[in-house]
């Protein structure tokens, strides 16, 4: 069964279309076209949740990144391919997933930030600047993971490239050790992916790679996003976007740009909000132990400049009036910046008249202003970080951009049979047989019910989430979710695209 291209479209206007009519019919919002590449990023190393629990999320994109290790999961000694097959019952329901819907699958490997890096054995030399592709602990790195990816019937890799946070944290080495080992490991994987036509990505942050060769990998996804981290900046409004952009100096057709939907809060002091949001001014209350309301996770800052919290699109629409979401409760203000597209939401901190809680975050105008950035210069599409972060957008992915209001995603209730076991040795590259004997059973779910659905599972989910790894500061995309107000702690690497010393613009 195929899906027709809209609904590889509709998780970006998820927030677009409800109850009975369009956003656009409500808001007057034109839609934009749909971009040829929609990458949905999936953190499996987090969860304790099966595949299944994300199937309408997965029915939205073309690609899946299937993280599956968290950043510093390589750096025990235990190689890529063993850890891998500790998790496969975790995989195998996704292949049963991948077989109904026919997306791409790459395995996406987090890289750790800080010093753990040189636990790699790729980047065991990376203090003095060299890659030893002769040594044999490299190599076998780097075959496990091809042997993962072919093994797995994986459609490529993407490597995540370690240097995004607003300030640089490895001590042992340099920006510029960093940018040629990472390069030479790029080369020496794609010249081991050649014989098997596979996929070859990074993802990157704001600024380019010193020596990166363009030409040996299919596309570089932009984590355009969260710049307000240790800046002025408000986040990812489209002025920045531009820049950044340009800044890679690559055709426009290998850029993927990251969309997050969610936001930062972060407490900052103004005389004057919009003015300062508008001229990138905001300014920054660095203290320690804030309280932020409805923050669903604390995001550790490396640069240790002051503390940040993120707010899932499920916090933020409590505060933000359907249909449009333009309008929002007491005592939120909401604001537009038109010069970056970029919608804002603040409250006054209480016993003071120039502090403020501020959240810059995406809303269907900043989305679709986005889009048509993507449409004007020709990338190649969006990528969304991650799919089950913004999982609560989902009880709106049905109405379709076509204005068809009740159209639903049919999911089949009983589908395939048991996959092969995993294999037992690294070595060679065996391709996993087709699946056979498979039942697709498809139901057209009215949307009331499938909506239903999509809160009480969201209500589980956070019964379910775990962190299975401790925490550390260079721990990039680690994640445990809590009640309201409460404290946990989290990665920054995902948030984080910027280096000490360098600003856009």
């Amino acid at each position: 069964m195929k899906f027709r291209s809209f609904y590889k479209f509709i998780v970006l206007f998820s927030i677009l279309a409800v109850n009975n009519g369009t956003f656009s019919e409500y808001c007057g919002l034109t839609s934009p076209s749909v971009p040829s590449t929609i990458i949905g990023y999936y953190p499996v190393y987090k969860y304790n949740l099966s595949a299944g629990d994300f199937y309408y999320e997965f029915s939205s994109v073309t690609h899946i990144y299937y993280i599956a290790f968290g950043p510093n999961d390589l750096t025990n000694g235990t190689g890529p391919y063993q850890n891998f097959q500790n998790q496969y019952n975790k995989f195998q329901g996704l292949m049963k997933i991948k077989a109904y819907l026919n997306f791409k699958l790459i395995i996406s490997i987090l890289l750790p930030a800080g010093d753990n890096l040189t636990k790699l054995p790729p980047f065991a030399n990376i203090s003095t600047g060299k890659y030893d592709i002769l040594n044999p602990f490299t190599q076998q790195f780097i075959n496990d993971l091809v042997t993962i990816i072919n093994n797995y019937s994986f459609d490529g890799i993407d490597i995540d490239y370690p240097n995004k946070f607003p300030c640089f944290q490895a001590t042992q080495f340099n920006t510029t050790s960093l940018d040629y080992v990472f390069t030479q490991f790029l080369a020496d994987i794609s010249n081991k992916l050649k014989p098997f036509n596979k996929i070859l990505t990074i993802t990157a942050g704001q600024y380019p790679i010193s020596g990166f060769d363009s030409s040996i990998i299919s596309f570089v996804n932009i984590q355009a996003f969260y710049l307000n981290i240790n800046t002025k900046f408000t986040s990812a409004g489209i002025d920045n976007i531009q820049k950044i952009f340009n800044i890679w100096n690559i055709s426009m057709s290998k850029l993927v740009l990251g969309i997050h939907f969610g936001g930062i809060v972060e407490l900052v002091n103004s005389n004057n909000i919009a003015r300062d949001t508008v001229n990138d001014n905001l300014t920054i209350i660095n203290e320690t132990n804030i309280q932020y309301p409805f923050a669903d996770e604390l995001i550790l800052n490396p640069c240790k400049v002051s503390s940040y919290a993120s707010w899932s699109w499920m916090n933020l629409s409590h505060n933000l009036s359907p249909p449009c979401y333009n309008n929002t409760s007491l005592p939120w203000i909401r604001g537009f910046d038109n010069k970056s597209q970029q919608p804002y939401i603040y409250m006054q901190q209480q016993n003071s008249t120039t502090r403020f809680y501020y959240v810059s975050y995406e809303d269907p105008q900043s989305l679709i202003s986005k889009l048509n950035f993507v449409q004007k210069v020709q990338a190649l599409g969006i990528a969304i970080f991650y799919i089950s972060r913004d999982r609560t957008l989902y009880d709106f992915i049905f109405p379709t951009i076509t204005g068809t209001p009740t159209s639903s995603i049919p999911m089949p209730t009983a589908i395939f049979t048991n996959l092969p076991a995993p294999p037992e040795s690294s070595k060679g590259f065996l391709i996993v047989g087709v699946i056979s004997a498979f039942i697709v059973v498809s139901i057209l779910v009215p949307i009331s019910i499938l909506c239903l659905r999509s809160r009480r599972r969201r209500e589980r989910m956070s019964d379910k989430l775990i962190d299975t790894n401790n925490q550390t500061c260079s721990d990039v995309n680690r994640q445990v979710y809590s009640n309201i107000n409460s404290q946990v702690f989290s990665d920054t690497n995902d948030h984080a695209n910027s280096d000490t010393n360098k600003k856009v613009g």
